[in-house]
């Protein structure tokens, strides 16, 4: 385990062009693990049941679902609690959605409810671990410069696109930032170059809350 925390230096959005720059730190990653990736450390360097650890991995997802349906919250200890997150549901067209204000509790009714997440809260044990060793902060950026998003080109990231909904169906805006290190505004601009034209990629539906993007049907 590194004791070096790799960070970068971006620029914050200014709605004022006058105003001074200001500037936050993002967490610098170097890769994202999958599920086969924690499997291993779980097995080979916890020395854990391999079977038992894939029932575990396949599992859990699903029973936590179920219980939060149920109208439980879910407490794993050391990890921390699972807890649904509703908000009220969009009115309006797909094209201009509006999320409805209600001065009056008596005209809330179910039709208006939807679910919007789940909403985690660490435990204080799982947030031990991170502190509880001393860690050097190390700017991968380069001290006085501003990072940007990845230099990507446009087939690499059709190829990203296309491997990862041939087997996740779709991705939103955020998963495209997270698993492609993007800004906001750089994945947005993708996904609208990628969503415009004769012949899209992709093609891009309301899904609960957010848009989500799937590949174009030929």
């Amino acid at each position: 385990m590194s004791e070096t925390i790799r960070f970068s230096v971006h620029r914050n959005p200014k709605q004022d062009p006058k105003a001074p720059d200001t500037y936050h730190v993002r967490h610098k990653t170097l890769q994202t693990v999958g599920r086969e990736f924690i499997e291993h450390q779980l097995t080979d360097h916890r020395k854990l049941d391999k079977t038992e650890v894939k029932g575990v991995l396949d599992n859990l997802p699903a029973i936590i679902v179920e219980n939060l349906l149920d109208n439980r919250s879910v407490n794993i200890k050391g990890l921390g609690s699972f807890s649904l997150r509703l908000g009220f549901r969009p009115q309006g067209d797909e094209d201009n959605p509006v999320k409805p204000q209600f001065t009056d509790p008596a005209q809330i009714t179910g039709n208006h409810v939807q679910i919007e997440g789940i909403t985690f809260k660490p435990d204080k044990d799982f947030l031990n671990l991170l502190y509880q060793q001393g860690h050097h902060f190390e700017n991968a950026t380069g001290r006085g410069q501003v990072g940007h998003s990845n230099d990507l080109t446009e087939a690499q990231v059709c190829q990203f696109l296309k491997d990862y909904l041939s087997e996740h169906g779709h991705i939103t805006r955020r998963l495209l930032q997270f698993y492609l290190h993007l800004t906001e505004y750089s994945a947005t601009k993708w996904l609208d170059k990628l969503t415009a034209g004769p012949s899209p990629l992709l093609v891009g539906e309301k899904i609960g809350n957010a848009f989500a993007y799937s590949l174009r049907k030929k």
